[in-house]
């Protein structure tokens, strides 16, 4: 069985805006963690070493879970995200995605039944105690939610990272304004969008509506080539 559930049921918890700033030190903190060793020789494969358990790394850390986990994590959520992304699949690999879920879904489940009796101040936790219309989420609710969250916070990191490293890299004068301002970093981002025919996807939009605007005019003024579907789910 493959887990799943809209995250505009968890908006009422929804991390956006302002309320990013406190996970800042966290997303920090695992930068310096997973670089660190690779400092001495000033030499690290930035999608691979860095890029793809950066952003498992993240999530964990966000949903209070066991980063010494996080291989076992990536190896299932990656088989879950193959069923959903595919448009085909072979009876193998279809039957090795229903299992990879099947074993997320068992290594959340006594968490999940553990923060329920003893809440902490992370993620999971939160979605743990949470209510939807006066009523508390399932553990299968909760259990898809943390599948959902875990995919679209990693499955497009690495790739994101790659596309942004290799357009400084490949500029070195960009590369030090960036260095030299932080701030500069989001018209990095858009730099590198510009050159490139890509398409992104900007989902769960409706609470958003004014701020997704500004940044598809930003984006799409920006880049040229770019394509943005923003999506969004309405009761009325």
């Amino acid at each position: 069985e493959i887990y799943t559930l809209s995250l505009h049921d968890a908006l009422p918890i929804s991390i956006h805006g302002k309320t990013l700033d406190r996970y800042a030190p966290m997303i920090e903190r695992n930068v310096e963690e997973l670089i660190g060793p690779f400092l001495p020789t000033g030499r690290v494969d930035l999608v691979n070493d860095f890029g793809k358990q950066f952003a498992v790394y993240v999530t964990l850390d966000l949903l209070g879970l066991p980063k010494d986990d996080w291989a076992d994590v990536a190896y299932w959520h990656h088989g879950v995200a193959e069923f959903i992304t595919s448009v085909s699949l072979t009876p193998e690999r279809r039957a090795h995605s229903l299992r990879c879920s099947e074993l997320l879904a068992d290594y959340l489940l006594p968490i999940i039944e553990k923060r329920r009796n003893d809440p902490g101040d992370d993620y999971l936790s939160s979605l743990c105690t949470a209510e939807v219309d006066g009523t508390r989420m399932s553990e299968k609710d909760v259990i898809a939610l943390c599948m959902n969250i875990l995919l679209a916070a990693t499955e497009p990191a690495d790739k994101t990272l790659a596309q942004v490293f290799r357009h400084l890299i490949d500029r070195p004068d960009q590369l030090e304004m960036v260095r030299s301002d932080p701030a500069l970093l989001p018209a990095a981002i858009a730099e590198t969008l510009r050159s490139r025919d890509v398409l992104l996807v900007l989902d769960t939009c409706e609470h958003l509506v004014g701020a997704v605007a500004q940044l598809a005019s930003a984006i799409l003024h920006a880049a040229p080539g770019a394509h943005v579907l923003a999506t969004s789910r309405r009761d009325e």
